[in-house]
């Protein structure tokens, strides 16, 4: 049984994502029934060295100073933020000059230097974005549930909608042939992406809000100027065209989950061709880890697999639990889990072991497909969504 319309839906909580706990990343893995993946600290490097850095508001008024180990991640920080103000770490943003640092990111990495002064910007809550069947894509409350806005000006289903990197804006795709930009908060829409000679099945945008990537049916996939709508690099596929295409967290690399066999790497500024990630079958969904290391795919093949981005490696194979294919594979914000959907559930995995850890079951009639589901930027719910809506899921209970 196919869905009689996708639905896709993305969550933010206009802060930071959640951060790694631990800092491992897993660098080998043998095949299944081999041995366990190994780990490596990455902050073994600089374990020894500290660096102090000063949070201030908007107002300039310094809130607290904390010295923290070089291997620390920006979420150590958002603790030490939330010890001293109550504010949750998920409603905070820590900004070094105008971008945006990851929750996720270490402090090593980021270009942070000892004295280093971080603005501290506090969201009001968080939201929710749905793209749906009917032509409208709406922005809810995620703790209420309520409706906040409906952008409707699309003349055909909407594939995919995702907020902006800070939460103000929300990006479209649609079957009309077209993606929109639109203002969350007003659901006025600011520009139209028109290009493309065929359904555009999916539009992500870059990480620091510059570029927009879209996939479609046309055998295409193309890389938007946000601010003018100018396209500047396409993909030529060789099948008939692509279902997903997302950037790296760096914004350098594009990655497509096409209609063949195979997920593909381009270089985002030459357009060159990197790697190619094949499954028996063609691929739903893929998408990378926070850091950009790794990517997963979904396949209709009936399985999710876990990719070593440089060399294209596949390092673990995530079966289906029901024989059927999967829909879409995201990694936690930490890199420690999977989730995969199929019909009738989400399925947690510990990317380590890759034993499967819990099985969601978010909607009433287990034959409804989960077309869709996402991380909260925190790690700690789970938003899914099918023909029936979409439900948000909490981790913890």
């Amino acid at each position: 049984r196919r869905p009689r319309q996708p639905t896709s839906a993305a969550a933010t909580h206009e802060g930071a994502a959640r951060a790694r706990e631990r800092a491992e990343v897993p660098c080998a893995k043998r095949a299944r029934g081999g041995a366990a993946i190994r780990w490596l600290r990455v902050g073994a490097r600089t374990q020894h060295h500290t660096i102090t850095v000063v949070v201030v508001n908007m107002a300039g008024v310094e809130v607290v100073r904390p010295t923290l180990s070089m291997d620390s991640t920006v979420w150590d920080v958002k603790r030490k933020v939330s010890k001293a103000t109550g504010i949750p770490p998920w409603r905070q943003q820590l900004l070094l000059d105008a971008q945006i640092l990851s929750g996720a990111g270490v402090l090593a990495d980021v270009g942070l230097q000892d004295g280093a002064s971080l603005s501290l910007v506090v969201s009001s809550g968080s939201k929710v974005v749905t793209a749906s069947g009917d032509g409208l894509a709406k922005v809810w409350c995620s703790s209420t549930g309520r409706c906040l806005q409906t952008l409707k000006g699309h003349d055909d289903c909407v594939r995919t909608a995702v907020f902006s990197p800070d939460g103000g804006e929300v990006l479209t795709a649609s079957h009309d042939g077209t993606a929109k930009l639109w203002h969350a908060s007003s659901g006025a829409c600011i520009r139209t992406f028109v290009g493309h000679h065929g359904p555009v099945n999916s539009a992500m945008m870059s990480s620091d809000g510059a570029s927009v990537v879209t996939a479609a049916g046309d055998g295409s996939c193309k890389i938007w100027d946000r601010s003018t709508a100018e396209c500047t690099q396409t993909f030529l596929l060789d099948g008939p065209g692509a279902r997903w295409a997302t950037f790296s967290p760096d914004s350098s690399l594009v990655l497509a989950a096409t209609f063949g066999d195979g997920a593909k790497l381009w270089n985002a500024a030459t357009g060159e061709h990197q790697q190619s990630f094949v499954h028996s079958r063609s691929i739903c969904h893929a998408s990378f880890s926070a850091d950009g290391e790794f990517a997963v795919t979904a396949s209709r093949d009936g399985t999710a697999k876990l990719w070593r981005v440089a060399s294209g490696e596949c390092l673990e194979t995530f079966p289906d639990k029901g024989n059927d294919w999967v829909r879409s594979a995201v990694l936690s914000p930490d890199g420690l889990s999977l989730l995969t959907t199929q019909y009738g559930s989400a399925v947690l995995w510990d990317v380590r072991s890759g034993d499967e850890l819990k099985v969601l079951s978010p909607f009433d009639e287990i034959t409804l497909a989960v077309n869709s589901a996402v991380f909260s930027p925190s790690g700690l719910a789970v938003l899914a969504t099918s023909d029936d809506g979409a439900r948000l899921c909490d981790l913890e209970h």
